[in-house]
């Protein structure tokens, strides 16, 4: 083990610093291992000799490219097709019915956010298409997945698994409906990889470019960030949601408590719909602020004009003296 991790600890703390201002994600101190093993396969990617020379050159030259590269790796999660199944259900069941019941034949438009190495991506589009065989012939779904630029992100498009990632979550009858075997591996059929498009994008620099969509699958995302970038990011995503969207969250996750224009629609507990307007969110925002400063009011600030506070206590002195004269 020794021999493997061979990054002094300066680097490691340097490359999570580099992880949570990059992406938002305070990593673990327990995860060296993951991190010098994934990074070592980067570098051999990337042509350097090894992995403390590429971690150095990033630095010194203060290549973006490589830097979202490296945070990339370091971020790519352990998934498998159909993971947290109880949530996913809940687009079938729940989201694209109600979506189609308003929008019938024309495109329901779904954004999944880190969409890794595509398992995610491709288990809900087997759901939609299962839903089209079974009870909703006309429906139309078109999926954008976006995630960092990595290895992950390009076996997503390439949509070629191996025999142990079909293993995973994948029932035998939906692996054989749905892949075709090529060599050792499996690859997704072609009228299900036709129904996404996946992009490489900064999932904390979401461009204006990106859409916007009936609905946004956002699982094991936001509980990875810390809690002001879940914050900002959870109101961020808004942005690219149509009027009465939805978002589909995990099954343990919840939505931070705070103002963003997400509400209950009445269905599973990890669905969310977008209800409320910009302006809606901007007044709350200000009540809320409002309040804020009712309950802790600053005191260096109410003793600097002291004339004003004279004044309104006179006034409410004033009319103490009115009333009780009366």
């Amino acid at each position: 083990m020794s021999a493997v991790l061979s990054m002094p600890d300066g680097y490691y703390k340097a490359l999570k610093r580099l992880a949570s201002e990059v992406a938002g994600v305070a990593l673990e101190d327990d995860y060296k291992f993951t991190i010098e093993t994934r990074l070592s396969v980067l570098a051999r990617m990337e042509g350097y000799p090894s992995l403390i020379e590429m971690v150095q050159s990033m630095f010194k030259s203060g290549d973006s490219r490589l830097a979202i590269k490296i945070v990339a790796s370091m971020l790519v999660r352990d998934t498998h097709f159909f993971r947290d199944k109880q949530s996913l259900l809940g687009l079938p069941d729940f989201i694209l019915p109600k979506l189609h019941a308003i929008y019938g034949p024309r495109p329901i438009k779904v954004l999944i956010v880190g969409c890794n190495s595509g398992q995610e991506a491709y288990s809900a589009a087997i759901l939609a298409d299962k839903l089209k065989q079974d009870e909703l012939p006309d429906l139309n779904v078109e999926f954008t997945a976006i995630d960092y630029p990595s290895q992950a992100l390009e076996q997503a498009k390439a949509g070629r698994f191996t025999h142990f990632d079909v293993q995973r979550g994948l029932a035998v009858r939906d692996m054989l409906s749905y892949f075709t075997k090529l060599g050792e591996d499996w690859v997704m059929n072609e009228s299900i990889r036709n129904m996404i498009t996946f992009r490489e994008t900064h999932l904390l620099r979401l461009p204006n470019d990106l859409g916007q969509y009936h609905v946004i699958i956002c699982r094991d995302v936001l509980s990875r960030f810390q809690a002001k970038v879940r914050i900002a990011f959870t109101r961020k995503i808004a942005a690219h949601v149509k009027s009465q969207g939805y978002l589909l969250i995990g099954s343990d996750e919840d939505l931070p408590k705070t103002v963003h224009p997400w509400i209950a629609p009445g269905g599973p507990d990890f669905v969310y719909q977008r209800a409320k307007t910009e302006e809606e969110l901007r007044a709350e925002e200000a009540a809320a602020r409002a309040a804020r400063k009712l309950l802790h009011p600053d005191p260096k600030r109410f003793f600097e004009d002291k004339e004003a506070v004279m004044e309104v206590m006179a006034e409410g002195a004033s009319g103490e003296m009115e009333c009780r004269s009366a």
